[in-house]
């Protein structure tokens, strides 16, 4: 196994608004925090069912030119600018930018299987209050190359998530 190049990476990698340069990193490349969603209620998970708890988006608060979310201690759910491809030879692992630490928040998110395609979404833990700008970098993705290619690629329920179709 083995992490795929940046270069072979932003074919994977892609955002109808464009990529920054600054989101190329040397192993990986960095997501975009678009929109801010909290929970309402609560969720469920049992063996034959998921029940995702209700989410409310969350408004940007405007100041000096800027669209910030102002975020209390909390979870919350985050949804990026990227559209997030994975081959059917590799996985895709996500992890927070350190500044993100040091400022006293993780990210959460799943493994991202072969063959899921759509603008992912990730479990922000806001461990000390935060200002994060719409458009922050916040993660970093980065695929690794699977031996040999899947036999069967993701075709779950969050399949083509946030695109629109």
């Amino acid at each position: 196994m083995a992490v795929l190049s940046v270069e072979e990476l932003k074919k994977y990698i892609t955002c109808e608004l464009g990529m920054d340069e600054k989101q190329y990193q040397i192993n990986g490349i960095d997501l975009r925090i678009d929109k801010v969603y909290k929970f309402v209620s609560f969720g469920s998970v049992f063996i034959e069912e998921v029940k995702l708890p209700p989410l409310e988006e969350l408004k940007v608060e405007g100041l000096e030119g800027k669209q910030l979310y102002v975020l209390d201690k909390g979870s919350y759910v985050i949804e990026f600018f990227e559209t997030i491809e994975v081959p059917s030879d590799a996985v895709g692992i996500c992890f927070p930018r350190s500044s993100l630490l040091r400022a006293g928040c993780d990210l959460r998110t799943a493994l991202w299987d072969s063959g899921y395609k759509g603008k992912s979404r990730a479990l922000l833990v806001v461990h000390n209050p935060i200002v994060i700008e719409k458009g922050a970098r916040v993660a970093q993705i980065i695929f690794i190359r699977t031996e040999k290619k899947a036999d069967k690629t993701y075709s779950g329920k969050y399949q083509f998530e946030g695109i629109k179709k």
